[in-house]
C-alpha cells in the first residue's frame, strides 16, 4: 500500500524549476538595471525638449507566463545607500533614498537635483504685458521722475523767457535810466561828457547787442554748471531743451533786477547784483528742484565760469584794437 504523498497547500510543485524564494542580489542588480535605463531616457528626454510630469513608478507585474515574485524589502544600509562622509544621501523634496554617487534624479518624486525643480518643469518667463506693467508702475515712474533734473516740457519756460526778454529790449530802446550811466540826470555824449539829457541811440543799440552776448555766455555757463553737478551727483540731466528753456528763464527773469531805479549809481550797482544773484540761486532751486550738495556744486560751479569767461572776453575785446 503506497503512501499518500503531501502536495503543497498552493497547488505548486517543488520540484518545478520556478523560483521559490527571491534572490535579494538578483532584485539589486534588477534595481540598479531600471535606475539605469530611466536615467537615459530622462536624459534624452530632456534634450529633445519633451515635457512630462513624472509620477511614481507603479510596481511591475511579473510576465504572465511565470509566477509573481515579491522581492523582499532591503534595509537601508542593504540598499546600496552611498554613504559621504556619515551622511546618506536622500531626495531633499520627498525624503527618498537616492542609491548611487552619480544619481541626481530622485525615481519616486522626480527632483532634479541640479536644477531645483521637477524633471519636465519649467518656469515661465515674464510676459510682455508684466514688463509693461512694471513700467506703467506710477510709484517707479515717480521716482525715475525724481531723479532727472530737467523734464521735457519747455514751452513754458519759453513763454517766461519770452516775456523777459521783450520787458527788457524795451526797456533799453528806450532808454531806461538804470540802464545807462548817468551823472544828475545827464547822459554821456560823443564826447564822454553828459550833457544830453538821454542815451544816444548808438548807445541804446550797443546796450542791446551787450544784453543779448552776456544773455547767451551766462545762459552757456549755466547749462555746463548744471552738466557737471549732474555728473558729480551721479543725477541724469533730463532734457537738454528743457534745462536751456529754464536756464534761460530763470537769467531773463534775474535781468529785470536791473530795471529798478536807485539815485545812488554806487548803491545802484550794487542791489542789482545782490537782487540779480539771489534771483538766479533761488530760480535754480525752485525750478530745477535742486536741494542740498547737488544746488551748491551747481550754483558754486556756474559762478567760477563766470568769474573765468568774463575777464577772459574782456581781455579779447581790449586786445582785438590792437591788430
Amino acid at each position: 500500500m503506497s503512501e499518500p504523498t503531501s502536495e503543497p497547500a498552493d497547488g505548486s510543485n517543488p520540484e518545478s524549476d520556478g523560483p521559490s524564494e527571491a534572490d535579494p542580489g538578483d532584485s539589486q542588480d534588477l534595481e540598479q538595471d531600471l535606475e539605469q535605463d530611466l536615467e537615459q531616457d530622462l536624459e534624452q528626454d530632456l534634450e529633445q525638449g519633451l515635457e512630462y510630469d513624472l509620477e511614481p513608478a507603479a510596481p511591475s507585474a511579473a510576465s504572465s507566463d511565470g509566477p509573481r515574485t515579491t522581492p523582499p524589502e532591503v534595509a537601508p544600509d542593504d540598499a546600496g545607500v552611498a554613504d559621504l562622509g556619515g551622511v546618506d544621501l536622500g531626495c531633499p523634496e520627498c525624503g527618498e533614498a537616492m542609491p548611487g554617487s552619480d544619481q541626481v534624479v530622485c525615481l519616486a518624486c522626480g527632483h532634479d537635483l541640479v536644477t531645483g525643480r521637477k524633471v519636465g518643469e519649467k518656469t515661465n518667463p515674464p510676459t510682455s504685458e508684466d514688463a509693461a506693467g512694471s513700467t506703467n508702475d506710477p510709484d517707479s515712474n515717480e521716482e525715475a521722475d525724481g531723479e532727472v533734473i530737467a523734464g521735457a516740457d519747455h514751452l513754458v519756460w519759453l513763454v517766461v523767457a519770452g516775456v523777459a526778454v521783450v520787458l527788457t529790449l524795451f526797456a533799453t530802446l528806450a532808454g531806461w535810466s538804470s540802464l545807462f550811466a548817468s551823472t544828475d540826470g545827464r547822459y554821456a555824449d560823443s564826447d564822454g561828457a553828459f550833457t544830453l539829457d538821454a542815451p544816444r541811440i548808438a548807445i541804446r543799440l550797443a546796450a542791446v547787442i551787450r544784453f543779448v552776448v552776456a544773455s547767451v555766455v551766462v545762459v552757456g555757463c549755466g547749462a555746463i554748471a548744471l552738466r557737471t553737478a549732474a555728473w558729480i551727483e551721479s543725477r541724469a540731466p533730463g532734457s537738454v531743451p528743457g534745462g536751456l528753456a529754464r536756464l534761460l528763464a530763470i537769467v531773463m527773469v534775474a535781468s529785470l533786477a536791473r530795471l529798478i531805479p536807485v539815485e545812488s549809481s554806487t548803491l545802484q550797482g550794487i542791489v542789482h547784483l545782490l537782487l540779480s544773484v539771489g534771483l538766479v540761486a533761488g530760480g535754480s532751486m525752485l525750478v530745477f528742484g535742486l536741494r542740498g550738495r547737488i544746488a551748491i556744486l551747481h550754483l558754486m560751479t556756474w559762478a567760477l565760469l563766470l568769474l573765468i569767461v568774463v575777464p577772459a572776453s574782456r581781455l579779447v575785446a581790449w586786445s582785438m584794437p590792437l591788430w
